[in-house]
């Protein structure tokens, strides 16, 4: 099934380390936002293992997961990204994956470091 809407695209799991960063950025961002999750799974299984330290695909690994109801493989998907940097953005999904978890405690907790660090940001407000 991963297979099917690659090739669709004209591409394989194989040719995305070869095609630019915002081309790729594109198809991983389609495949998440149209819920082709299997094919997603794919392309980040791929990609991490030949760049374990490009931060945005755990947060698209970890945003698939909560896509597919699966918040707590979302949260370790997100520890292991904070090791590798911080920053406001990935703070922030996890304080959405303490919220799908129903920890809004933590989520709280998160939100409110952000707003302290981050006053005039939009972001942490969103």
């Amino acid at each position: 099934m991963a297979a099917d809407i690659l090739s669709q695209l004209g591409l394989a799991v194989s040719q995305l380390g070869d095609i630019g960063a915002n081309v790729r950025s594109r198809v991983l961002h389609f495949l998440l936002r149209w819920e082709h999750l299997d094919s997603l799974h794919a392309c980040l299984d791929a990609l991490m293992a030949a760049r374990p330290r490009l931060v945005s695909l755990y947060d698209l690994r970890a945003q698939a997961f909560l896509a597919q109801g699966r918040p707590q493989e979302a949260l370790k998907v997100m520890t292991a990204r904070l090791q590798i940097r911080d920053s406001m953005n990935a703070r922030s999904l996890v304080a959405r994956i303490h919220l799908s978890r129903d920890d809004v405690a933590r989520a709280h907790e998160f939100a409110r470091e952000l707003v302290q660090e981050y006053p005039s940001s939009v972001t942490v407000w969103h």
